[in-house]
């Protein structure tokens, strides 16, 4: 149901719906967040294929341009983007380090989110931006 609090081991969400479209929000140390926004209309396989295709092709894409990864472990989120990795439970607020090796990137992609690494650490490290 639209406005209803809905506590999750993950977090407190719920959906507002305006002009037909639905957001799903989630509560945080800020207040709440949309994380994503759909209607009630049919979607196509093809639309998907696209979407998928087009993001993780396209040059300029989050995803081409940056190292991303997410993961819920327990009642807890891990986020990476490039170097940063924040860590948080439910509305709290979120804690961020920032990883400063090549063994640093290694020790949260195999330990924490479980990943074959593709290549060394090094070689990964070395693509990564750095702000």
């Amino acid at each position: 149901a639209a406005d209803l609090e809905q506590n999750t081991p993950h977090g407190c969400f719920r959906f507002l719906v305006k002009d037909d479209v639905f957001e799903l929000q989630v509560r945080t140390a800020a207040g709440w967040r949309g994380m994503y926004r759909f209607a009630d209309e049919i979607q196509e396989t093809a639309d998907f294929e696209v979407a998928n295709w087009f993001t993780s092709t396209y040059p300029r894409s989050r995803f081409r341009q940056n190292l991303v990864a997410a993961r819920v472990i327990g009642d807890t989120r891990v986020n990476l983007l490039n170097t940063a990795v924040t860590r948080w439970s439910g509305d709290e607020p979120g804690e961020t380090r920032i990883l400063t090796s090549p063994a640093d990137l290694e020790d949260l992609l195999v330990g924490s989110f479980g990943l074959a690494l593709p290549a060394s650490p090094e070689a990964i490290w070395e693509k990564i931006p750095k702000s």
